[in-house]
């Protein structure tokens, strides 16, 4: 615990980063609106999908995805295709046309979870550039730092998912409810999630 410095400050930072919304919430929260397992299973992708980013920052992924920008190009116009297959099928869900959908199998919502995270090396490049202004020790001893601090991340990060799947699930009790949440809360996850997608897509074409 030596090398770490500022832990304070990291923590309330992991928070704000945290809790500001993104692909992964609306995700999560889309999932939360047909079960809480589905979104536990979301989560434990998520959180693996992160802890995997912060081990390949911490062996020198980032350095590689600066010296090569075609390879970082590629991987983000991935994401955003993966981004956008997510939002098309969460639409199609929504639509007030289409039939009930199938409860999603847990193991798709994991591998979805996974991927949502996996496929965007922006969490490499940022994860890369964060970590290190917390830690304090030679660069041979900086992978233990990281690991300390991937915790810490992903226990904030998991505290944040359990409240909101708390929040999801009590806001949606009764079934009229939970159709009427499910509709808005998947219109709501396509829409944003396809706007991430066009965003991401244009910031690597402009």
């Amino acid at each position: 615990m030596s090398s770490l410095v500022h832990l304070p400050a990291f923590l309330l930072a992991s928070l704000l980063l945290i809790i500001t919304p993104g692909p992964a919430t609306f995700f999560v929260g889309e999932r939360a609106s047909r079960s809480r397992r589905l979104a536990a299973r979301a989560v434990a992708g998520i959180v693996l999908g992160d802890l995997s980013l912060i081990a390949l920052s911490a062996l020198g992924v980032a350095t590689m995805l600066l010296r090569w920008p075609a390879l970082q190009t590629g991987l983000q116009l991935l994401g955003a295709g993966y981004l956008a297959y997510l939002a098309w099928g969460l639409l199609r869900a929504a639509s007030p046309a289409s039939a009930a959908p199938a409860e999603t199998p847990m193991d798709a919502s994991f591998r979805q979870g996974y991927l949502l995270t996996l496929i965007n090396p922006k969490p490499v490049l940022f994860f890369a550039a964060f970590f290190p202004q917390f830690l304090n020790a030679p660069a041979a001893r900086l992978e233990p730092g990281f690991a300390v601090l991937a915790l810490l991340f992903e226990a904030i990060n998991l505290c944040y998912f359990a409240m909101l799947i708390l929040l999801a699930h009590r806001l949606g009790q009764g079934r009229l409810a939970q159709a009427m949440a499910r509709w808005r809360v998947s219109q709501l996850a396509g829409i944003v999630l396809l706007l991430c997608a066009a965003s991401l897509a244009a910031a690597r074409l402009a």
